[in-house]
């Protein structure tokens, strides 16, 4: 039977979701940045499936999809949508919680890499026309100590890259069981220990009502001073203002961003202006082969819900207890 899937999101020319769906019979919509800014409800409400990016879908849009089987989120992350309420509504949320994960962790270490050796500084330098002895304070990284908050798939990833560089790991993670960072060398550790101990920090938690603003200028009075954070996860578990008055007074030594509070940045966000500040405008998940695993994902979760099916990627199990609508598989 045919649905009518309505996309926010068009990768390249989208040549994977639309063979998909000339070969199923499926009317497939994509949206203009101009039709998303005036609102998804009236152009999603007849959609069988709405497919996002970081649209927020909140309970008044859950609302008004009438026929909405699921909704896919073309990430990891399904902090802009309404868990509950899609459960309320009985529709399916599914994302991809394997999607990724390498190129996020080699963004953590690049990042890392940039900040510690300041190789941003130093291109800026060269482009400016200097260059001569290096009189910037790089520390050695052997016999460091590296922490993770958060231990999931990105974090375990990005501490197997670590091996060979001699660094102590430590991780906070009160979720993930403590085989799992032994079988890596990594010492679990709880967040205050990790704040104190750590010479750099790196974020791979999700975001929620509890990690908002987990760091702010409390957490970085803890740290040591010089200590550089990465943050590959989501803007807003930073306090973006105490960060920059971290960052301004050279009590943090660098921070390497991938997110940040607001994206894109206001043009006066002082983080674009701050030397020791390294910026990337989330793109830590971008490849080209992990494109291609991303349609692929959210195309065979779409195929299972549109034949009754639970979806392989549901970010929502509480639904099973609630709907009789798919078969258990």
């Amino acid at each position: 039977m045919q649905k009518t899937i309505v996309s926010t999101v068009m990768l390249g020319d989208a040549p994977i979701e639309r063979r998909w769906a000339q070969e199923n019979g499926h009317a497939l919509r994509f949206l203009t940045d101009s039709q998303v800014r005036e609102g998804l409800a009236g152009q999603a409400a007849e959609a069988d499936a709405l497919l996002v990016s970081y649209e927020p879908v909140d309970k008044q849009l859950l609302q008004s999809l009438s026929r909405c089987l699921v909704i896919g989120r073309y990430g990891i992350g399904v902090d802009n949508i309404d868990l509950d309420g899609a459960t309320e509504q009985g529709i399916c949320v599914v994302h991809q919680p394997a999607y990724c994960v390498n190129e996020v962790a080699t963004q953590a270490l690049a990042l890392l890499l940039d900040c510690v050796r300041r190789i941003t500084e130093i291109d800026r330098l060269v482009h400016s026309g200097v260059w001569g002895p290096c009189s910037l304070p790089i520390r050695r990284m052997n016999g460091r100590t590296l922490g993770m908050i958060g231990f999931g798939r990105i974090a375990r990833n990005l501490a197997n890259k670590l091996r060979g560089f001699e660094l102590r790991l430590i991780a906070h993670d009160p979720f993930i069981p403590k085989l799992e960072f032994d079988r890596r060398g990594v010492q679990r550790v709880d967040l205050d220990t990790l704040l104190r101990e750590s010479d750099y920090i790196s974020l791979h938690c999700p975001l929620t009502s509890e990690t908002r603003h987990l760091l702010s200028q409390p957490q970085f009075h803890m740290m040591k001073p010089g200590t550089i954070l990465i943050n590959v996860s989501r803007g807003a578990i930073v306090c973006e203002q105490a960060l920059v008055e971290a960052l301004r007074d050279g009590h943090l030594g660098a921070a390497g961003l991938d997110v940040l509070e607001t994206e894109p940045p206001e043009p006066g966000n002082p983080l674009l202006t701050l030397p020791n500040a390294v910026l990337t405008h989330h793109v830590g998940g971008y490849s080209l082969e992990a494109r291609v695993e991303k349609s692929e994902t959210l195309i065979r979760d779409l195929d299972l819900v549109f034949t009754g099916q639970w979806p392989k990627n549901l970010a929502n199990p509480a639904l099973k207890h609630r709907t009789p609508r798919f078969q258990r598989g």
